[in-house]
């Protein structure tokens, strides 16, 4: 995981600002999970037939005094997807980073802004489905293009790439509660905008023979519009959410409690151009076990997911992927914190 200067800098000056305020009453927290999701494991929700595997981890840092709060952290996320046609291949692997300030009303309620952005290691593939038609270098390519157009040098063996970014502002409030078990609760806005980009010589083939040849009636031209378009686009698009949780401590025996934690997440897009209906809501639960001691926690829990990973993961989020965000997900994790 790479903290960056701008990072760096950014808790840098909040835990200045906190220092500055009430010098010999800053807190510091280290905190660190780890999550896995294996398609083999029988107890966790079926999951569509491409995901395999997936490892998330998160490491973050938090300095506070009784009046303010700031936290970054950094988090690796790495989905292993095979599929039977081209590309067979497609796993996906970014990095988030994270940033939170907030204003302590009282010990009880606090006020907060967001930001994070998550970049996804570049998808280049060799070979590319297009209806029946595989256009590439692979051995079971149809078609091969040999082109000569310097932009496109840069793919080298790869018939086409694909990058994506996303960035989020938000802002929100917590409070500590007492009721019906429920002790603590958050209502979160976030926007978030999503930048994707590709290319392939794909785009460029204008032969009139090539772009007639025919399998079962559909003509190679019709199938690449029809890829095309189920393509990340390339035009910007935003979405809106709304976020509410609740924690709950169902039973504590000495130092260890059982615990849920329960995530409901409405989401809605501007100028997206969805291919098929896209679920506007998602639901997360969590079950764990929490062993605490001074100032140690260690948490150990699983995770499902209504529907996959929307409005909790964006950059998992296009219209190559929406078909699998009707299904549930569900995931293993660990997690530390750390008080000094």
């Amino acid at each position: 995981m790479n903290i960056g200067a701008k990072d760096l800098i950014f808790s840098l000056l909040f835990s200045l600002l906190s220092m500055s305020i009430s010098a010999n009453e800053i807190a510091t927290s280290l905190f660190y999970s780890h999550q896995k999701m294996d398609s083999a494991w029988g107890f966790l929700p079926e999951v569509p037939s491409a995901f395999k595997d997936s490892i998330s981890s998160e490491i973050a840092l938090k300095i506070e005094n009784p009046s303010f709060y700031a936290s970054m952290a950094t988090a690796d996320f790495d989905l292993k997807l095979l599929r039977s046609t081209e590309p067979k291949n497609v796993d996906l692997q970014a990095q988030k980073k994270n940033f939170e300030a907030g204003y302590n009303f009282n010990e009880n309620s606090s006020l907060f802004i967001l930001k994070n952005t998550q970049d996804s290691k570049s998808q280049s593939f060799d070979c590319y489905g297009f209806g029946s038609f595989v256009i590439g270098y692979c051995p079971n390519a149809d078609i091969n293009i040999n082109f000569t157009n310097p932009k496109y040098e840069a793919l080298g063996d790869k018939i086409i790439k694909i990058n994506g970014k996303t960035k989020s502002k938000g802002i929100g409030y917590k409070k500590d509660i007492n009721f019906f078990g429920f002790h603590k609760a958050s209502l979160e806005y976030l926007k978030t905008e999503y930048s994707y980009d590709w290319i392939s010589p794909v785009e460029d083939i204008d032969s009139p023979f090539i772009l007639g040849l025919s399998i079962n009636g559909v003509t190679l031209e019709n199938a690449i519009n029809e890829s095309i378009s189920m393509l990340p686009q390339r035009n910007k698009w935003s979405s809106h959410q709304l976020k509410l949780s609740l924690k709950q401590k169902i039973a504590t025996i000495n130092n260890v409690s059982l615990i849920s934690n329960y995530d409901l997440v409405s989401i809605s897009f501007n100028d997206y151009k969805e291919i098929e209906q896209i679920p506007n809501f998602n639901i997360r639960l969590r079950l764990g076990l929490e062993y605490f001691f001074r100032d140690y926690e260690l948490l150990f829990y699983g995770d499902i997911y209504k529907n996959n990973l929307i409005g909790f993961e964006p950059i998992t989020f296009n219209q190559r992927t929406e078909s699998y965000f009707n299904k549930s997900f569900g995931e293993l994790g660990i997690s530390i914190s750390i008080s000094f």
